[in-house]
């Protein structure tokens, strides 16, 4: 059917009809014409309309009706939706399988509304624009996400909200189950893990788990703790939260037991930072038999290479004013010395030596416990001779004769405390008759008066818990990665850098610089005719400074008597250690990687693997700044846990728009889809809709991410369901 122009010319003037006509056969097979309607004479606007009009219906396509009088304002939206944004992550979720996995772990039961889209609205919500759920309950009638996932704005309310996070925190150790195997099916193998810790605080007293600590921005607060375990691409593999109080090293073991031995895990190695990097803790990574990758800590270096080359870069210094230049400089001359040393170059940053599989005896859980018995006595007597030293006249205060027993300021506090115990009770445990006390023991006891109560308690101690021998090994542990002999194997690798090498002996000539000025202006007050300060003052002084600078085991402290006319003053001398001070600074620009035996990777690809630890780290950059996962306002463990499995799903479509757009971030990708809004129009009983014009960095990530059907109207009606109209 189309439309049919006659023009006939009468007086002059010529006329035109518009008629419907269609094209048919004739029985003896001739083609004709059929009239359909005589529409008589019409003007060009309602021509051009017919016409429009027959085109859209031979495509399939709806027809827009636009206002084209004199003088008439244009038809305004009823509502401004957000859209592009939210649109593509939902549209990336599906195609990736997220979606269906979410449906899979929260099925929808008699629900009119699923608990998989009410969480997936609130994941995409913490992508876009975070908020409370209170707030989360406002935002998604602004949204386009009634049309994208058809749920009535009025049935998106706070008592959903939480009952889909209810069956969200059930859900989750399942929903952890599957996802690795849905990155695998959409060829995200995992070939390395990373594992961390962070904290988040909270708004108010908190549930259960949130426990007054100090958090990593060095505060204390009240906060839980969250581990992370996530591959290479910085996708989620394995959380879970902590208490506040909670020792992150146990935590990591736990997660790396239940990882343990599943298919989707094979040989991949788990990079983990070097809070698990004591040799207790490396012994018990063996015992799980997941390899991992960490970093000893620098009282470790000895034991495991004692052949680093602290000797080349020994009398190598840097000036606390030292220019880019003169940093330059010394790291050039560090690279040279630590190439004559045998290592090799992976990067202007990175040097390493491949020190193989290397051996170090590993103390049985007995002897670890007999030595942690045993600490009792000898906290005791160092307690009895800071006490000593105090009352001979040998130091001033019960922090300096620590100090010149070789221990911090917290362990002489401590170790006082101890001196409490009645003198007779002392006598004993010096005597070795209590000698299977440890320090937290007679530190509780020293909280008791009177000889018969301590030494009622002291024999429970004695009697009730003796020292413990080796723990069996379960039947479900792996044995160690040990030779015959009982000594402990581990693959190592020495990394250095000669940049951090230049800053660190920088900072370190700056500190002592700093350690001088002040002693010399100590000195300054010290001689001022009006100073009042005795000696003790004067000794306390100094000591207050070297605490505040962290080197109070780095100094000997001297107080001299000076003669000024008819008083006596005081004058003070920090000598430094030089051997104390040798140790301190001998690994700067140095580090010791310590894995499984079983790792087949080079030294460079071993240390590429423990820099790429950043994965997680930024990880939990995203989840705080980007998706806001802090401060948490709930008031349940049950809702935290889920809070923050919200936080870690939308971490996970961040990432998958950061896979499929490698030239820019998710974050700026947001912004830039952002302003591309989907317009509402109400109709008679239902909502009709337009896209906002896309601009042409909208439309060029459109076509990169093969989206552009979302911005197409026609397309676009297809596939979103019109919210009803209030009449």
């Amino acid at each position: 059917m189309h439309l049919q122009i006659s023009r006939v010319r009468r007086g002059g003037k010529t006329y035109e009809y518009a008629r419907l006509v269609e094209s048919f056969r004739k029985p003896n097979g001739v083609p004709a014409l059929r009239v359909i309607a005589n529409l008589g004479s019409l003007e060009p606007v309602a021509l051009e309309n017919l016409r429009t009009t027959l085109r859209a219906s031979r495509a399939g396509k709806r027809v827009h009706a636009e206002r084209n009088v004199a003088n008439s304002q244009p038809l305004k939206p009823a509502q401004n939706l957000r859209f592009l944004d939210v649109a593509v992550l939902l549209e990336l979720a599906r195609q990736f399988g997220f979606t269906g996995l979410l449906e899979e772990v929260l099925p929808r039961g008699e629900a009119d509304v699923s608990p998989s889209d009410v969480v997936l609205a609130l994941c995409l919500q913490r992508c876009v624009d975070a908020g409370s759920k209170l707030y989360a309950e406002r935002w998604f009638p602004r949204s386009a996400l009634p049309e994208l996932l058809g749920i009535a704005p009025s049935s998106f309310h706070n008592t959903r909200i939480h009952r889909a996070l209810e069956t969200l925190d059930e859900a989750t150790e399942s929903l952890m189950g599957k996802l690795p195997l849905l990155y695998a099916k959409q060829g995200a193998v995992t070939s390395v893990m990373f594992l961390d810790c962070t904290d988040t605080r909270f708004v108010g007293h908190g549930p259960e788990l949130a426990e007054v600590a100090k958090t990593k921005d060095g505060l204390f607060e009240r906060k839980v703790g969250i581990l992370l375990l996530c591959d290479e691409h910085g996708l989620p593999l394995r959380w879970k939260v902590l208490a506040g109080k909670s020792a992150e090293a146990p935590a990591m073991h736990q997660m790396l037991q239940t990882i343990r031995g599943l298919g989707w895990v094979g040989s991949a190695p788990v990079v983990i930072d070097r809070i698990m990097g004591a040799t207790a803790e490396v012994q018990k990574l063996l015992s799980i038999g997941v390899r991992f990758l960490t970093a000893a800590r620098m009282n470790e270096f000895a034991a495991y290479a004692p052949s680093i080359p602290h000797a080349a870069l020994e009398n190598l210094d840097c000036p606390a004013n030292a220019s880019d230049e003169q940093l330059e400089s010394c790291a050039g001359e560090a690279a040279r010395r630590i190439r004559e040393s045998g290592f090799i170059e992976v990067a202007p940053t990175l040097w390493v030596q491949d020190l193989g599989i290397v051996e170090r005896d590993a103390p049985l859980q007995s002897e670890s416990t007999s030595h942690e018995h045993g600490q009792g006595i000898r906290a005791l007597r160092l307690a009895r001779e800071i006490r000593r030293l105090v009352e001979q006249g040998a130091t001033v205060s019960f922090r300096s004769a620590g100090r010149k027993l070789g221990l911090t300021i917290a362990q002489a506090k401590t170790y006082q405390k101890l001196l409490r115990l009645e003198q007779t009770i002392q006598d004993d445990i010096l005597s070795g008759k209590f000698a299977g006390v440890s320090i937290s023991q007679l530190l509780r006891l020293a909280k008791l008066r009177g000889d018969h109560v301590q030494r009622r308690m002291l024999h429970s101690f004695v009697f009730a818990s003796p020292i413990p021998p080796a723990a069996a090994p379960s039947s479900k542990d792996v044995e160690p990665e040990m030779d015959p002999s009982g000594r402990l194997r581990v693959r190592a690798v020495v990394s250095f850098n000669p940049d951090r090498f230049a800053f660190e002996r920088r900072a370190a000539q700056a500190l002592l610089d700093s350690v001088h000025t002040a002693v010399r202006q100590l000195n300054l007050q010290l001689a001022n005719p009006r100073s009042r300060y005795s000696r003790k003052q004067a000794e306390r002084a100094v000591e207050r400074i070297l605490e505040r600078k962290k080197v109070v085991n780095l100094y000997d402290v001297h107080v001299d008597d000076v003669a000024d006319n008819d008083r006596t003053r005081y004058t003070v001398r920090a000598e430094l250690k030089s051997t104390q001070w040798q140790k301190r600074r001998r690994h700067h620009g140095f580090g010791l990687l310590l894995g499984h035996p079983e790792l087949r990777e080079s030294a460079a690809e071993i240390a590429r693997l423990y820099r790429d630890k950043d994965r997680v780290e930024k990880d939990f950059q995203t989840i705080k700044s980007l998706i806001k996962l802090r401060p948490i306002w709930h008031r349940t463990d049950q809702k935290v846990r889920a809070h923050v499995t919200v936080c870690i799903l939308a971490l996970l479509l961040e990432r998958l728009l950061d896979r499929r757009l490698p030239n820019t971030t998710s974050s700026a990708a947001l912004e830039t889809l952002a302003t591309c809004q989907l317009n509402r129009f109400n109709g008679h009983r239902a909502s009709h809709y337009l896209v906002t014009e896309p601009s042409p960095e909208q439309r060029t990530m459109l076509r990169t991410l093969h989206l552009e059907h979302l911005v197409d109207d026609d397309a676009l009606a297809t596939q979103i369901r019109p919210r009803e109209v209030s009449l």
